[in-house]
């Protein structure tokens, strides 16, 4: 590994060591970027049963040539794969010159509370729930500007949703992400 990436690599786990714990960087041709940020969104449910998620995330892309920050759209939708009901297919579209855009497959992999500054940063209202995810690239669908040819990579994800105000019920969820991404050379 680059001596950027692992500089890079421990700045970047050290703080946020008590968020998450990604995985180390593994690709298998192409080269690992870090991603990590917070996305806030909210649960639309449908009169036909269908609910889906709506938010924004803010990212930063660490890459061997620099560093980027990302506001980034994010819509999900349920993954029916699987018999989860909180398995989600997420895309974002990014507010760069190119409109990078990327798709990820994101699995529930458990419910343990935060660390309590976590909590304090992204709980609000009413805490409903506590979750983990791991997010995968999906290569199935397109991706384009930095994320052109993205593959593979694993996102870890922690969270919280909260319960809207008593004007409008509805759901908030909000959470870090912290991770890679393996680009083309």
């Amino acid at each position: 590994m680059p001596k950027f990436f692992t500089v890079l690599g421990t700045i970047s786990l050290a703080f946020t060591g008590s968020i998450c714990q990604a995985a180390e960087p593994y690709c298998a041709t192409g080269s690992p970027a870090y991603l990590e940020g917070e996305i806030n969104n909210n649960a639309v449910a449908f009169p036909a049963g269908l609910t889906v998620t709506s938010g924004v995330a803010e990212l930063k892309l660490f890459t061997k040539t620099g560093a980027s920050k990302l506001t980034c759209a994010l819509s999900g939708i349920p993954n029916t794969d699987t018999a989860l009901s909180h398995n989600f297919d997420h895309r974002i579209v990014c507010d760069d010159v190119e409109q990078s855009e990327l798709s990820f497959n994101t699995r529930f992999t458990g419910a343990e509370p935060l660390d309590p500054k976590l909590e304090e940063r992204l709980c609000r209202g009413d805490v409903l729930n506590y979750f983990q995810e791991k997010s995968e690239p999906d290569s199935t669908e397109a991706s384009k500007g930095v994320f052109r040819g993205v593959y593979e990579g694993e996102l870890l994800v922690d969270g919280c949703i909260n319960s809207g105000s008593d004007i409008v019920p509805d759901i908030h969820i909000n959470m870090v992400v912290d991770g890679y991404v393996c680009l083309e050379n």
